[in-house]
């Protein structure tokens, strides 16, 4: 509908932000193009969630009691969204079917007592969520994108291991979320410039810099 709708009206449109939008699905995609083949993709995504928006550790679950906890994640108002969306990114450039795809949704338990400037979390109490998408396709092609985002988060980075040849190993510090996010969908602006209009995806414009 909104592919139908931009271009009866003569507009691109683009999803995007740092995830999903680079992180779990552009970035990875391009480090393919130095690859023979791919058979495995492993994405984790580790979160410091003490140095982010209220908003936002509110999302992944702080403080919630587990009933609470689980509840949100039925209806939806717990965990990250965007996973489905990075896998099927990934797939379709690939040119790989997913025949399926699993998501757990876990809360991350305190080992200690923790502190943000908007919660205190006792030891044993829920500071945060991990969500992990698990798929392949039937010619043995596996994805695994894990998504660990917790108050007090140790070694937090973004790393990408592809399986194939050659295989690789990735690893990306310092992707403040908020901020990354404001940086590329402000510099992605200048790459619709002369783009048919429709709905777009991040692999179908020019690579997004800053200048």
């Amino acid at each position: 509908m909104i592919d139908q709708r931009a271009k009866e009206v003569g507009r691109r449109v683009l999803g995007t932000g740092v995830n999903p939008g680079f992180l779990m699905d552009t970035l990875p995609l391009a480090l393919t193009g130095i690859c023979q083949s791919v058979e495995k993709i492993e994405i984790t995504r580790v979160i410091n969630a003490s140095t982010r928006r209220e908003g936002f550790q509110k999302k992944i679950g702080c403080g919630l009691s587990e009933k609470r906890f689980t509840d949100g994640v039925a209806s939806g108002a717990i965990g990250h969204v965007g996973l489905p969306e990075s896998a099927g990114m990934i797939a379709h450039f690939l040119g790989k079917k997913l025949m399926e795809y699993r998501i757990s949704i876990e809360p991350v338990w305190a080992e200690r007592d923790l502190h943000s400037e908007f919660f205190a979390i006792p030891g044993g109490g829920i500071c945060g969520v991990k969500q992990v998408l698990t798929g392949g396709d039937k010619r043995g092609f596996t994805l695994r994108l894990s998504f660990y985002a917790y108050l007090g988060a140790p070694d937090e980075a973004d790393t990408i291991v592809i399986t194939g040849t050659p295989s690789l190993t990735v690893k990306v510090q310092g992707s403040h979320g908020d901020l990354s996010t404001v940086g590329i969908v402000v510099n992605a602006i200048r790459r619709l410039k002369g783009l048919s209009p429709g709905l777009l995806t991040m692999a179908e414009i020019p690579p997004v810099t800053s200048q």
